[in-house]
Parts: C-alpha cells; structure tokens; sequence
C-alpha cells in the first residue's frame, strides 16, 4: 500500500498529460488487467480499476530512456504472475499490492 501511495504522489507531483499519456492508455485498453477491469459490475470500482491502470502507466510515462520506458509499460500492463518471478518476498509482497 506504501508503495503505491508513493508512486501516486511521484506521479501527482511530476506527470503532464501528453498525447504520450494517451496513447500510452490507449495500450492500456489492450491488456488483461483491463479486460478485468471491464468485468466490474460496480462503477465506483471499475473507475478505480481503470484510474490504478492509467496512474500506473503515467509513473512509466516519467522514464525518459525508452526502452526502460517499455519495460515499464509491460510491466504495468502485464497481469499479476510477474510478481512471482521475484525471489526477495519483500519486493514479491510489493509488486503483488500493485495489483490490489
């Protein structure tokens, strides 16, 4: 939960909105975590479900070396199994609360 308090406030402080942002989102709309998102019966929720995904390829937007920049967007876009790759349980732990 810190984690993503964190990067909300990195991107509330530093993201512009960019034709960037918006393509960016649009690519969003093509991934699992989206079609999830679609599945929402409650609007309150599926807003945040959509505001979680749009928030968290601002963050990427912020990464000026682009490959990094499409690192991040696979990753912010990719669904929740990436995190179990990760060995450190800490980071494994905070890489699954991104997906809450």
């Amino acid at each position: 939960m810190k984690i993503l308090i964190a990067l909300w406030m990195l991107f509330m402080v530093n993201a512009r909105a960019t034709s960037e942002d918006e393509s960016n989102f649009n690519l969003a709309l093509s991934s699992k975590n989206v079609k999830h998102c679609v599945l929402i019966k409650k609007k309150d929720k599926k807003k945040e479900c959509f505001g979680i995904i749009k928030r968290d390829t601002g963050y990427c937007n912020m990464i000026e070396d682009k490959d990094l920049q499409h690192k991040c967007l696979s990753f912010a876009l990719s669904d929740i199994t990436h995190c179990d790759r990760i060995e450190s349980k800490i980071i494994k732990a905070s890489c699954r609360a991104l997906f809450r």
